[in-house]
């Protein structure tokens, strides 16, 4: 329970940051899911001169002449 500067309760005060907090979280967790979701997405359209260079079937890395 939130506890005023004086020591008393104060669930009102408590419950109004209690709503800022979650509103927080939820902000950090929609922009870490963005940056998340751009960043599989980048990796998915690589087409540089590492992309598929390992073979799931084989097991192994390709090898580059």
């Amino acid at each position: 329970m939130y506890r005023n500067c004086e020591g008393y309760a104060d669930p009102t005060a408590g419950a109004a940051l209690a709503h800022i907090m979650r509103e927080e979280r939820m902000k950090k967790a929609k922009v870490k899911d963005t940056k998340d979701r751009a960043l599989r997405k980048a990796r998915n359209n690589n087409t540089g001169s590492n992309s598929n260079r390992y073979n799931k079937e084989q097991k192994r890395w390709k090898t580059t002449a």
